[in-house]
């Protein structure tokens, strides 16, 4: 899936490199990184203009779900800790709770590109399923 896309980007203006890493759920990252000095609202307009060329040729589900192209630094302006008074919460709630409260919250703010939760975790549930009973009832 990356290929139309790191085709197109090969001729962008002031490229250095860029780097596609994807994951088990089917999603894809490619980190662009540009030449010290470079206008970063036109390398975003010029990375923009090259995706939507390589639109076309990527598959449906991904043109239906859409491809997203942000500017993103990599410095850290900001960090945020959330504790918990006396300890009554763990951290699975707490990253819960960022993820839920917090992050939208803050990315909603004026120059902000992005928000990372650092070791974040999910809540998770196992089911075991017994194959007899499950087509008993179907």
């Amino acid at each position: 899936m990356a290929a139309p896309i790191e085709e197109q980007l090969s001729g962008v203006e002031r490229l250095s490199y860029f780097n596609s890493s994807s994951s088990s759920n089917g999603s894809l990252s490619i980190t662009v990184t540009f030449e010290p000095g470079t206008n970063v609202d036109q390398a975003v307009f010029n990375v923009n203009n090259r995706v939507q060329i390589a639109l076309p040729r990527l598959p449906d589900d991904v043109r239906r779900n859409g491809v997203i192209v942000q500017k993103r630094s990599f410095d850290i302006l900001l960090v945020v800790a959330l504790v918990s008074p006396n300890n009554q919460r763990d951290t699975l709630f707490l990253s819960n709770f960022a993820s839920l409260n917090v992050v939208d919250e803050l990315k909603r703010l004026p120059g902000l590109a992005d928000v990372t939760i650092f070791g974040a975790r999910d809540y998770s549930m196992r089911v075991w399923v017994q194959p007899t009973r499950w087509r008993a009832s179907a």
